[in-house]
């Protein structure tokens, strides 16, 4: 359901803080990846998917460059336990397709904006919890 009176209040983070950050970002990469193939229409998986395997692999190869390998695996994880775990996600896909009163472009339209550049800098020298979003 979409409320557009809802606010959501983040302390920084809040436990993820105290978490081993491959960790973070294995649940953060994975949960962004299973619902894009949960909640997006068939046509705009077409264009999001590859984009957004494109630009994981692109961080991955930032924090091989800065020898990070616990991060640069738990994209890897991520995108393999999706695989592994796709037969669920289809089946959880068809019944939220099922339940759609809206397309993704009138979603888009209310939700979509893009983060800062500087917040792409947090994330890649694992300050994230600095970034200030408008």
């Amino acid at each position: 359901r979409y409320s557009p009176t809802a606010v959501v209040f983040h302390a920084g983070g809040g436990t993820s803080l105290s978490l081993d950050n491959s960790y973070v970002q294995f649940h953060n990469f994975k949960n962004k990846l299973l619902s894009l193939l949960k909640n997006c229409e068939l046509h705009s998986l077409v264009t999001i998917i590859p984009i957004h395997l494109a630009s994981n692999v692109l961080i991955s190869f930032g924090w091989l460059l800065q020898g990070r390998f616990k991060l640069l695996l738990s994209i890897y994880r991520a995108m393999l336990w999706n695989f592994i775990h796709l037969n669920e996600t289809i089946k959880k896909r068809l019944a939220v397709q099922s339940l759609r009163c809206v397309s993704d472009r009138q979603v888009f339209l209310r939700v979509r904006r893009n983060p800062r550049l500087t917040y792409y800098y947090h994330l890649f020298i694992n300050s994230i919890q600095v970034y200030k979003d408008e």
